[in-house]
């Protein structure tokens, strides 16, 4: 499977950058400084690791993601993925906790990476309570800034393209997703699941879909 992934180069410093919508997210910093001093807080989980993960899941599960079951507190198992992924960075040196804090408050968080003068953005969300300020937006123009600032090369936005990304660029990277199975005989049946599995499960979509639909037109 192979898809494309928005990324912003940065070699040209936070100047040299097309920032989108600047006068409107300057204009919502200020209001945001209104509830208190706007900083950004970056942590690499080196200390108190299960404080700043609690803290950062609370935020990004809020709102429409905890609805949908995509926040990363939705299962159990994403939960223990994201931790076991913050421990294996934080012991590495690359994790990024990263929270945009008005008057100390957390307002929006970033789960990240920062590797091989990469910042890649993993997980983020902001308060919902506070959407009149932008605050996902100011955090990641704010996070965009200090990976300029730190020389990094690219921003690596991840996922799919959306319309807050493509602002920011129009490059992008192939993305392919590979997937591996033991060479033993139930690895062997599983890869064979897989590939034709999903061609099968699509058909068998289709099939309960039209069965549905002639149901409906014979109930009218």
């Amino acid at each position: 499977m192979s898809s494309v992934t928005p990324y912003l180069v940065l070699s040209g410093g936070w100047d040299a950058l097309d920032r989108p919508r600047e006068q409107e997210m300057v204009r919502r910093l200020r209001k945001l400084g209104k509830l208190g001093e706007v900083e950004l807080d970056v942590q690499d989980g080196n200390e108190r690791l299960r404080e700043l993960l609690d803290e950062g899941y609370a935020i990004e599960g809020s709102g429409w993601k905890t609805e949908q079951g995509t926040a990363i507190l939705s299962q159990p198992e994403t939960k223990l993925f994201y931790d076991r992924v913050a421990q294996w960075a934080s012991a590495r040196g690359i994790l990024r906790l990263i929270f945009l804090r008005a008057g100390g408050r957390a307002v929006a968080f970033h789960f990240g990476l920062e590797d091989i003068g990469r910042y890649y953005f993993v997980k983020g969300g902001y308060d919902p309570e506070l959407r009149a300020y932008a605050p996902g937006l100011l955090n990641m123009r704010a996070i965009i800034q200090w990976s300029c600032e730190r020389g990094l090369d690219s921003f690596e936005f991840l996922g799919a393209p959306d319309a807050e990304k493509t602002a920011w660029t129009d490059l992008a990277r192939d993305r392919v997703a590979v997937e591996a199975f033991a060479p033993t005989l139930a690895g062997r049946a599983l890869g064979t699941a897989v590939v034709h599995g999903r061609p099968l499960a699509k058909r068998g979509l289709r099939a309960v879909k039209s069965v549905a639909a002639r149901g409906a037109r014979r109930g009218h």
